[in-house]
């Protein structure tokens, strides 16, 4: 692989022609993953890894960059028909230390390429998560999933009633 290259993967077509900062989502609330910017790695399989992991039906789900693009769904699976896989320069970014293969940018940035890429061919980059690492998971950030699950039931319901 081309080590001045980088990849973005995605659920969702990028509307214009950047990729803009957002705030990163990290249950951990782990420093190099809080960033309000645009992720990317110098792991082709792991891009498309992160774009299942974000796809719709995916409720709860994680990625270890200690082995090669493991992608863990704990719960759902991906819905979707395709994802995105964006090749970026890697003139923007800079490294997220400890990982060795995330880099962030803080501007916008423009694709080199993208691809759209069917799920069930690239599907092998992620696994429904097993007994034990579903137990692990739960007793780390189930709690915090419930808060998160009341707090968007409480939101459908006051919705609900201001729409009578």
């Amino acid at each position: 692989m081309d080590k001045r290259l980088l990849f973005h993967g995605s659920p969702n077509k990028i509307s214009g022609s950047y990729l803009l900062p957002s705030k990163a989502k990290d249950l951990g609330e782990k420093a190099e993953n809080i960033h309000l910017g645009v992720y990317a790695t110098d792991e082709r399989n792991m891009a498309i890894a992160m774009a299942l992991l974000k796809c719709k039906g995916v409720c709860a789900a994680s990625i270890s960059f200690k082995k090669d693009a493991n992608g863990i769904i704990y719960v759902g699976w991906p819905e979707q028909e395709h994802i995105y896989l964006y090749t970026l320069p890697v003139q923007k970014f800079r490294k997220t230390p400890p990982l060795k293969h995330q880099f962030v940018s803080f501007a916008p940035v423009r694709p080199i390429k993208e691809e759209k890429l069917r799920v069930a061919a690239c599907i092998n980059v992620v696994r429904k998560a097993n007994r034990e690492e579903m137990q692990k998971w739960f007793v780390k950030y189930g709690d915090r999933m419930l808060e998160d699950l009341k707090r968007l039931l409480k939101q459908i319901e006051e919705a609900k009633k201001s729409t009578k």
